[in-house]
């Protein structure tokens, strides 16, 4: 396994690269300190199972420098590493493409936890993101839209952040068949994301299709 980590002070990659040999002691850490070298990083190393890049090391230039990332390598789970506090950046960055949004004040145990679940397939978004996405102010059951009652289920789990694997062990449902479910959920509300489906639970805004 390959990791790369990209933050501009050294001491924060050490400390990061030390909480992830513990879990992970099989794993090739790269390092990088700035916008060119993780480019650079990323076009040298073509198999690295994940980047854990820091919004604001030198050369960053916020979601313009996230989508060059993400079309060099789009086959490479790009996971933002920061202590951004507004929740509106967090959000348009995790609708930008990456897997995920980890901030740097978490827990040890989280931050590995993070990993893990982008390692999976899966995509990490914080608390503080998902907190005022969670709860709809209108219990579901009470909003018109054109869903059956499995796709309200699938809806919970998702707005609780559960990863498609406990999704299908809660549902008692196949890896692969619960991505079909998710895919045709997001067809049928028009939306590409997870952050933008629980924007939309939040919000009401359900399209009448069908």
């Amino acid at each position: 396994m390959k990791m790369l980590i990209a933050d501009d002070h050294a001491l924060m990659r050490e400390a990061v690269i030390l909480k992830l040999q513990a879990e992970f002691p099989d794993a090739r850490f790269y390092e990088s300190a700035c916008f060119e070298d993780t480019l650079e990083q990323l076009q040298s190393n073509p198999l690295i199972d994940v980047a854990i890049i820091d919004l604001h090391m030198p050369g960053m230039q916020g979601i313009t420098s996230i989508q060059c990332f993400l079309l060099l390598k789009p086959e490479t789970p790009i996971a933002i590493f920061s202590n951004e506090q507004n929740t509106d950046l967090m959000l348009e960055i995790l609708n930008s493409g990456v897997q995920g949004f980890i901030p740097k004040n978490e827990a040890t145990a989280v931050i590995v936890k993070a990993i893990e679940l982008i390692l999976e397939g899966s995509r990490y978004i914080p608390g503080a993101v998902l907190a005022p996405l969670t709860v709809p102010a209108t219990p579901l059951e009470d909003i018109e839209f054109p869903l059956n009652g499995r796709q309200r289920e699938l809806i919970r789990y998702i707005c609780a952040g559960y990863p498609n694997k406990r999704i299908a062990n809660e549902m008692n449902l196949s890896l692969g068949t619960v991505k079909q479910y998710i895919h045709r959920l997001y067809q049928q509300l028009s939306v590409s994301s997870r952050v933008e489906l629980q924007n939309r639970v939040r919000q009401h805004a359900y399209l009448e299709v069908g």
